[in-house]
């Protein structure tokens, strides 16, 4: 929703130019950060075999009922960390995705830490060790409530962690 796939082309050639621009100082990855819905997993596919890119980066902010709707469509979003804990785990095991982005975002509608919530945070936090997937904490969230959970990295021992931040405007 970010970015028109016209400009996908443009995307990876402007940062093959700094990969090869900053070879020497950093280590440049191509990457880019999608929802895992089932719909789309041939998609998927398509982008994991892409020439030029090196990574994909799974953000679960939604996810796929069996009926095919969508769970930003549902009148009732309190327990909406569960559906999103099972895409998570679903696109994990697809194969598809380097890194999961701020997992623990997705109990952002939740009010107090439960029995629950750890249940499925360990779940993720399992399915990311087994198939040797990053899990990102990231500082953008620190600063918002209920988006950064201490409790989700806390409880859990984690493998592969990747520190990041979500800037998705040149002004943040």
């Amino acid at each position: 929703g970010r970015m028109d796939m016209s400009q996908l082309p443009e995307y990876i050639a402007t940062l093959q130019e700094l990969k090869t621009r900053y070879k020497n100082g950093i280590e440049v990855l191509i990457g880019l950060e999608a929802e895992y819905l089932p719909t789309f997993h041939g998609f998927y596919k398509e982008l994991y075999d892409m020439e030029g890119l090196d990574l994909l980066v799974l953000g679960q902010h939604m996810f796929e009922h069996e009926d095919g709707q969508w769970s930003f469509q549902d009148d009732e979003q309190s327990m909406e960390y569960v559906g999103l804990c099972e895409a998570i785990n679903k696109g994990i095991a697809s194969g598809f995705f380097d890194v999961v982005a701020h997992p623990d975002r997705s109990f952002r509608r939740c009010k107090k830490w439960t029995s629950d919530m750890e249940k499925k945070s360990r779940e993720v936090v399992e399915c990311a060790n087994f198939h040797k997937v990053f899990l990102e904490k990231n500082y953008s969230s620190m600063r918002h409530k209920r988006f950064y959970w201490t409790e989700f990295w806390n409880i859990n021992k984690v493998d592969n962690i990747v520190y990041g931040y979500d800037a998705h405007a040149v002004t943040e």
